[in-house]
């Protein structure tokens, strides 16, 4: 049974900043006997809202549709095993005033489908009639666990103002993860058995964001993803400038192929919370490619590795020779008059007069002694002087002879 007091935060001049100030508040009591508490505790705000569970004589029972203490939802529940025993301590607290237990062995306080991030946990534990009925806490969460961690036993603690060892243990910087749990365990006090009053779990943050893959250095494309954020616009930047709210937002992996500096941070309804995460990648331009280091360092430099004037197709001195070309010729790429490797081929050019519109072949045999002639090409006059040039791989020595076509 959830009970539940809604007040405008609005009203109250109560502000959340997105992420930083997240608070799920657990009472644990008996309807029948005392109303759920309502404001702060060790943290929070006035008109704060408090879930209840209230299950008195169950061994095991749930309280799912938790709510963050501004009365938005968690989509987070609770499970609570082996604490159903309910009795009134005396206190004048509204939270501390009831607590849960049980008749042997350590109860468990289990929250399912906490949203992925980093959290205090707060437990409260005291009980009564006698001041000494304290609880030792530990928090299981994936494979870790931190605790035990004790309330105190000294008398004063109903009205005493709150104090960490006293009325409530605190457990920092609990990571959840998706598919991971978050399960509170109490133990038998001096008295043997636990005394539970109620859970502060406070949301510091989502997880972090992390920018994929670690390495700067890539050649030709790459594929960054940006990690963590959990519950948030995470949104980036590909200029170098800070990113915003209306920057671009992060909905898959971003390929890049030059240089380029990526930021990220997330934003919760235009509000920004954690911290910016920016990594430079280089693209690198000379792999495997023919052309020697020695050669590179000589007219680029040390860093010529992402200099993009390197690549072995580029052309830096705009002369018409890759640098590939330039390597191969022993030129300097970055000096447009230091010259360029030329091909030149062997060739023959043969003129006669003739007749326009006339159509002639031209033969040639390597030998007089040759009987037969071979046709080299067939070509019609224009005009009256027919110029033809032979070039390799035709035969260029030999004997030629021009025939007029019937």
């Amino acid at each position: 049974m959830i009970r539940q007091l809604f007040l405008s935060a609005l009203a109250l001049g109560i502000f959340q900043t997105a992420f930083s100030q997240q608070l799920l508040n657990i009472d644990f009591g008996n309807a029948a006997v005392l109303p759920v508490a309502v404001g702060p505790a060790a943290i929070g705000s006035a008109g704060d809202i408090w879930n209840f569970h209230s299950h008195p004589f169950e061994s095991i029972a749930s309280t799912p549709n938790l709510v963050w203490s501004d009365g938005s939802p968690s989509g987070a529940g609770i499970v609570v095993t082996n604490a159903s025993g309910t009795w009134v301590s005396g206190s004048t607290n509204g939270m501390m005033a009831i607590h849960l237990y049980n008749f042997g062995g350590p109860a468990f306080l289990t929250i399912t489908n906490l949203s992925e991030g980093t959290y205090d946990v707060l437990a409260y534990g005291r009980g009564g009639p006698e001041d000494d009925f304290n609880t030792p806490f530990l928090v299981h969460f994936g494979t870790n666990r931190l605790g035990p961690i004790s309330t105190g036993t000294a008398s004063g603690w109903r009205t005493a103002p709150w104090t960490e060892g006293v009325q409530y243990v605190r457990f920092r910087n609990v990571s959840i993860r998706n598919g991971n749990s978050l399960t509170i365990e109490g133990r038998p006090s001096v008295r043997g058995t636990p005394s539970i009053n109620g859970l502060q779990i406070l949301r510091k943050s989502g997880l972090a964001l992390a920018l994929s893959p670690s390495s700067p250095f890539f050649t030709n494309s790459l594929n960054v993803s940006i990690e963590g954020g959990v519950g948030s616009d995470v949104r980036f930047t590909l200029d170098g400038t800070e990113p915003g709210p209306a920057s671009q937002l992060y909905a898959g992996p971003i390929r890049i192929t030059s240089a380029t500096l990526v930021r990220a941070r997330g934003f919760s309804g235009g509000i920004a919370f954690g911290s910016e995460v920016a990594a430079s990648y280089q693209r690198i331009y000379a792999v495997d490619d023919g052309i020697s280091v020695t050669w590179r360092i000589r007219h680029f430099g040390a860093g010529y590795l992402t200099d993009p004037r390197v690549a072995a197709e580029a052309d830096p001195d705009g002369d018409g020779a890759s640098n590939l070309q330039e390597f191969v010729g022993g030129t300097d790429p970055l000096d447009p008059l230091s010259g360029q490797v030329l091909q030149i081929r062997p060739a023959i050019s043969l003129s006669w007069n003739a007749v326009p519109g006339r159509r002639y072949r031209l033969i040639h045999k390597d030998r007089l002694s040759t009987p037969n002639w071979t046709t080299i090409r067939e070509t019609t006059a224009s005009q009256s002087t027919l110029k033809v040039i032979i070039e390799a791989p035709e035969p260029l020595d030999g004997f030629y002879a021009i025939s007029a076509v019937q």
